[in-house]
């Protein structure tokens, strides 16, 4: 990864789906997304998690030629760790999060509301706020 106009590294992390569908109307998740837009974080990105994304992109009855746009950014090198081989089939959205901050080495996992860390992933669950004052540091 290169270095974001911080100078710093670009911090990996999992968006879970409801930080991108609230993002639209939540001011702490637009922000998540605008630190994404400006490279202080860089996405873990799943195959099953981008399909995740998809499917909550058309509930919201974004248009397809917008949904593109996302696919192409939640997929791009230097803009997303994309894993596309990371897939386990039937797993709930917890389950799909850990494993892409396993497979990613993220963390933390960035959720609208914070989910207790499962002891054995010893893996980070927090709130876009917490994530965007983690940030400013």
């Amino acid at each position: 990864m290169r270095a974001n106009l911080s100078g710093r590294e670009p911090l990996r992390v999992v968006l879970a789906p409801d930080v991108i569908g609230k993002g639209f109307f939540n001011a702490d998740c637009r922000e998540v997304l605008e630190s994404w837009r400006d490279g202080a974080i860089v996405p873990v990105v799943t195959r099953d998690l981008l399909l995740r994304y998809v499917k909550l992109l058309r509930g919201l009855r974004i248009p397809d030629a917008q949904i593109r746009t996302w696919i192409l950014w939640l997929t791009a090198e230097g803009k997303s760790l994309h894993l596309p081989d990371t897939t386990t089939p039937g797993r709930s959205c917890e389950e799909v999060l850990l494993e892409a901050a396993n497979a990613g080495g993220a963390a933390p996992i960035v959720s609208v509301k914070p989910k207790p860390a499962n002891g054995e992933n010893q893996v980070d669950w927090i709130t876009a706020g917490v994530l965007l004052k983690s940030l400013q540091q």
